[in-house]
């Protein structure tokens, strides 16, 4: 049964980053760019989908194992860390295997399950400052993420082209380039208000 609400985190921050390296925003199918909210929703998304296909995954071993008297309740015991005879296990286990050669592929995809929603937790930033520190420490992603520095609350996707134009007519004016400002509300300057114009000053 497919999850309820499970496409509510796609929208333009849920682009894939192409990363060479495995990042916070990567893992979840995120940019930068995404909100915080996007962060926590994409990550609980996550670990429900984790957690559904282990739960299937265990149901597909349980079926395997059941030919072989104990061995469901020896992989169960191993998984929760608890004592078990484990030369029994290796026993039944090395069985179930040449019968059910998909096993051990069923096992290792169990693990990485496993270790996914032992980590999903630190997919989310605890603080605004935490995020700020592995932005810095991860290059560019300070530079990718759209944030009003006045507040330090990342925008959302209805303000990211306004603080694109603004940076970018920001390095523009810097760069003494000549920018075309299309109404008031995108100028900062204003001193040539007040330049001396003859046609209209000696009327």
């Amino acid at each position: 049964m497919p999850l309820q609400g499970s496409n509510k985190h796609i929208g333009t921050a849920a682009i894939e980053y192409q990363s060479a390296q495995t990042t916070k925003y990567s893992a979840l199918m995120l940019t930068p760019a995404a909100s915080g909210s996007d962060i926590a929703l994409a990550a609980e998304y996550k670990k429900k989908t984790a957690q559904a296909a282990l739960a299937a995954l265990h149901a597909e071993m349980e079926d395997l194992f059941a030919p072989f008297p104990g061995l469901s309740k020896l992989q169960d015991a191993m998984d929760k860390r608890r004592e078990y005879d484990e030369k029994q296990y290796e026993t039944l286990l090395e069985k179930a295997k040449k019968q059910s050669p998909q096993l051990l592929e069923l096992l290792q995809k169990k693990r990485r399950l496993e270790k996914e929603l032992e980590t999903s937790g630190e997919m989310v930033f605890a603080r605004h400052d935490e995020r700020v520190a592995y932005d810095d420490d991860n290059a560019p992603f300070a530079m990718l993420k759209f944030e009003d520095k006045a507040s330090g609350v990342p925008a959302d996707a209805m303000e990211t082209l306004m603080l694109i134009r603004r940076d970018i007519l920001a390095a523009m004016e810097k760069s003494a380039e000549t920018v075309y400002h299309p109404s008031d509300l995108t100028r900062t300057d204003f001193t040539g208000e007040y330049t001396y114009h003859k046609l209209l000053d000696d009327a």
